[in-house]
């Protein structure tokens, strides 16, 4: 069998992508529930102490994930001050639960496709059908 490095690096590529994306799936996730984007969205720019004071949560925790949302593109961050914020666009599909172009909700949808693998993984085996009341039970 004979390799094109071109095809493998671009599948290597598209893997490695997905990989990040399905990591900082959870992240979102994380974000949303704890309300870190509504917080930053309505109250920002803010140092990662500040929104962890803003939403009881823990400083440490919220910095690494803050650095992880700006590394994304899906928080700002301001290098001269420290501050994090989020731009209109960034707002509009992150915090503003009202916004037609909100996303948030499609992260949860994720939390229910992963909670369910085990069975999906069995239904490939058995070639049983999964109910759709069945899911994440």
């Amino acid at each position: 069998m004979t390799i094109d490095e071109g095809k493998l690096h671009a599948l290597a590529g598209t893997m490695i992508n997905e990989l990040g994306a399905a990591a900082n799936g959870v992240l979102l996730l994380i974000g949303e529930k704890l309300g870190l984007y509504r917080a930053l969205g309505e109250h920002g720019p803010l140092s990662p102490d500040g929104l962890a004071r803003r939403t009881g949560t823990n400083e440490r925790y919220v910095c690494e994930w803050l650095s992880a949302q700006a590394a994304s593109g899906f928080v700002t961050y301001e290098p001269k001050t420290g501050l994090f914020s989020l731009s209109p666009e960034q707002s509009a599909i992150m915090a503003d639960e009202e916004s037609p172009v909100f996303m948030g909700g499609g992260f949860q949808s994720l939390a229910a496709v992963f909670a369910g693998e085990e069975r999906l993984t069995r239904a490939f085996q058995t070639g049983e059908g999964i109910g759709w009341g069945q899911h994440c039970n």
